[in-house]
């Protein structure tokens, strides 16, 4: 168990030339950034081969709890309650993400920019803003998914690519989006099989954008674009 002093904590991994593990650490919070800036996260890896083991944090403060830059990162058995902004922040990595929980982030549970990898084993509740967001020409394949509860489940945004599996929404406020948020992407192209929803699911698909549930194209939606911005 780590209890920080005064609240406060800041670790960060630059540039390391050998694998960096974190292992069955459990964080006694309410935790904050001691740098006093939204920068960077509580946690922050920046080019470096990082993997996590049984990682628990609850009520943290910074803009992300944990900021991945540039890094090969792996994470295993991860539960995250109550972060301030988004819980994990994924910028130009490599990922390999198992068996991960988020609970009631105020802004986004996974976000993702230039991004490739996996994830499988994950459930999103109670997100203000995306469950996952996945944006700037990021690749991802998701696999046992399940979201609920959150502002919107899932966006993929500028230029990215996923393929997904066995993915549940449950009481999202949207459920899957489908856009362009900056100027200078290609078109974004969402396929997901096997949704275990049996509801009529909330979506929006930009025009020329491919979205394709179940094997079935989706149209474009209307939707209050406003939302997305």
């Amino acid at each position: 168990n780590l209890y920080p002093n005064n609240h406060s904590l800041n670790f960060s991994i630059y540039n390391s030339e050998k694998l960096s593990t974190i292992k069955n650490l459990n964080i006694i919070g309410p935790i904050k950034n001691n740098l006093n800036n939204f920068k960077t996260g509580i946690f922050t890896f920046y080019n470096s081969d990082i993997s996590i083991e049984n990682f628990t944090s609850e009520k943290s403060i910074s803009e992300d709890l944990i900021n991945c830059i540039r890094s090969n990162i792996k994470i295993d058995n991860l539960l995250i309650k109550d972060s301030s902004s988004d819980s994990i922040d994924f910028d130009f990595c490599n990922v390999d993400l198992n068996k991960l929980t988020i609970i009631d982030p105020s802004g986004d549970g996974l976000d993702f920019s230039y991004t490739s990898g996996s994830m499988r084993d994950i459930f999103v509740s109670g997100a203000l803003d995306k469950g996952i967001s996945i944006g700037e020409n990021s690749i991802i394949q998701l696999d046992d998914i399940l979201l609920k509860d959150n502002f919107i489940g899932i966006a993929v945004k500028d230029g990215s690519y996923i393929r997904g599996k066995y993915i549940d929404f449950i009481d999202n406020k949207s459920d899957v989006l489908s856009y362009n948020k900056k100027d200078g992407y290609n078109k974004t192209a969402t396929f997901i099989k096997h949704i275990k929803s049996n509801k009529e699911l909330r979506l929006f698909n930009e025009k020329n954008h491919i979205l394709e549930l179940n094997n079935s194209y989706i149209d474009n939606h209307n939707y209050d674009f406003e939302v997305l911005k």
